[in-house]
């Protein structure tokens, strides 16, 4: 019984430092993982702002008719207001002849993504952005807004 006891307090003494290694060899790999993953995140972004930038024009124009006439739309419904719903119709219909002038598909150009949301005492807001696959954490989408997206291709 005697040896046991010796055998598990030298064991003890030799691998007490462990913990402390492995804690430091985790935090590198950890922080090596952050560093890659948050590259990965800004070169995909910058992808995918350069595949928006290398559709055709009209796709830009497009996009911001659609944002304006979708926000104009929600605003217009926050407000219960009959004409503002009919003006933003009418900018979502400017879009799509946008796409028409230039003979351009629907298809062919990215949209992005828009939604509601709801603000406190019955009103909404709209955002409006595009969805990439997210490369860390829980989240399956990172989300870019538009703005930030088309801000350099708009008009050009």
């Amino acid at each position: 019984m005697s040896m046991y006891f010796r055998w598990k307090r030298l064991s003890l003494r030799c691998f007490r430092p462990m913990p402390r290694i492995a804690t430091f060899i985790g935090l590198l790999t950890i922080t090596g993982c952050a560093v890659t993953n948050q590259e990965r995140s800004v070169s995909e972004v910058a992808a995918f702002k350069a595949e928006l930038a290398s559709q055709p024009a009209a796709c830009a124009n497009y996009r911001m008719l659609y944002v304006r006439g979708f926000k104009a739309n929600v605003e217009a419904i926050s407000e219960s207001n009959d004409a503002a719903k009919k003006a933003a119709s009418n900018v979502i219909d400017q879009s799509n002849a946008v796409l028409l002038d230039a003979e351009v598909s629907e298809q062919d150009c990215s949209r992005p993504y828009c939604i509601i949301e709801p603000l406190q005492g019955g009103k909404l807001d709209a955002w409006c952005g595009y969805r990439l696959p997210a490369d860390q954490g829980p989240e399956l989408y990172q989300w870019i807004s538009w703005s930030e997206a088309d801000s350099q291709n708009v008009g050009r």
